[in-house]
């Protein structure tokens, strides 16, 4: 990955979460190892991007906590169907 160039995604959900970043913060490239905030986040948009991040997985995420990475890369999405 060339410097300054964000890390793409490698799989369909990171994918899948890249595109939910995007469409929420309003911006053209996010990357696995971008950080939420840097990216213009905040709580408000933390909350719609978890709201739309289930509609998408049609399954709840587990949040991380507050001062916890806020990196794409550790996104952990559990189905409650198993």
């Amino acid at each position: 990955v060339p410097a300054g160039a964000p890390r793409a995604p490698s799989n369909e959900i990171e994918n899948a979460i890249v595109e939910v970043w995007k469409e929420v913060l309003q911006v053209d490239r996010v990357g696995t190892e971008d950080n939420f905030f840097d990216l213009g986040g905040h709580s408000l948009l933390a909350v719609k991007t978890h709201r739309r991040l289930c509609e998408v997985y049609a399954a709840p995420l587990i949040a991380q906590k507050p001062g916890e990475s806020s990196q794409l890369a550790v996104l952990i999405c559990r189905d409650e169907a198993m």
